[in-house]
């Protein structure tokens, strides 16, 4: 029997193992063993953790975090990152750096503030340490579940070659549970509510009003049947955007939507059979 994957996220806590570099340019990315990089832009402090492949590799693959409990731990936090040798390729994981400013909340969506938006500057670090490697940026691939599959659609808006595998994604975060929605806006957006912060950053805060910025981009949209919530208020909304019909297999040329089921709803880690075959996957996109 395979044993199930779970996506667990890991914090500063458990990274004392890692060397820590201050990032100042990508000459500083060691191309020998995995590291922990910070660097300050904008008032933000910027955490990742670049683990290089152990073969020669043309592949760069961007982590994006969920929600983390506070109670458990502290920023930075990386998920997936005990999977680092699983993915066939480099690795490159990022924490929302929205977390470090306040200690009531656990998910920011990497949205930042009413003055500073982190993801531009977290695209320009992905394509200077992708120039390090030597990865073109057709070949990097954004992968993230819940809030952190909502950082991978986004990042492909500004980076348009990237490919995205986003599992049981918020495609609208003022959708989402609105204790957390709102624990979040009053932290760092000056308690606005979920419908003003739409309104006044509406390409921050929805993919659905990005879907113009992903018509060629390749996405694999992958969605647990017993999660209910995010099919009706999330998966929908975004199949309904990007044309994603039964009549066409709920497929694009660019885009594929894929359906399964596990136990767990929303929590549940992608399966097994999904991890190891999205690669392929990815390539029946045009």
């Amino acid at each position: 029997m395979t044993r199930d994957l779970v996506a667990t996220k890991t914090s500063i806590g458990a990274l004392a193992q890692l060397p820590r570099v201050d990032y100042r340019s990508a000459d500083d990315v060691r191309l020998d063993k995995p590291a922990l990089y910070q660097c300050q832009r904008d008032g933000l402090t910027y955490d990742f953790i670049v683990s290089p492949a152990a073969q020669p590799s043309s592949e760069l693959f961007l982590l994006f975090s969920g929600n983390m409990d506070r109670e458990k731990m502290q920023p930075p936090v990386f998920q997936r990152w005990s999977w680092a040798r699983k993915f066939a390729g480099h690795c490159l994981y990022f924490s929302d750096p929205t977390l470090h400013l306040g200690t009531n909340f656990g998910l920011s969506w990497y949205c930042g503030t009413t003055a500073i938006d982190p993801m531009p500057v977290i695209a320009e670090l992905a394509l200077d340490v992708a120039g390090r490697l030597g990865i073109a940026p057709a070949n990097l691939l954004a992968y993230g579940s819940s809030g952190g599959g909502f950082a991978a659609l986004r990042a492909a808006t500004l980076v348009p070659e990237l490919s995205v595998v986003a599992i049981n994604p918020q495609t609208d975060v003022t959708r989402y549970r609105p204790r957390l929605v709102q624990a979040y806006l009053d932290s760092c957006l000056g308690g606005l509510s979920p419908e003003e912060a739409l309104q006044r950053f509406p390409r921050r805060f929805s993919i659905i009003e990005n879907v113009d910025l992903l018509r060629n981009t390749r996405i694999l949209y992958y969605q647990n049947r017993t999660d209910h919530f995010h099919i009706n208020h999330h998966m929908r909304p975004f199949a309904k955007k990007m044309r994603l019909k039964a009549e066409n297999g709920y497929a694009t040329r660019r885009c594929k939507l894929i359906m399964f089921d596990k136990e767990g709803g929303h929590s549940a880690a992608e399966t097994q059979e999904i991890f190891s075959s999205f690669r392929d996957q990815m390539a029946e996109l045009a």
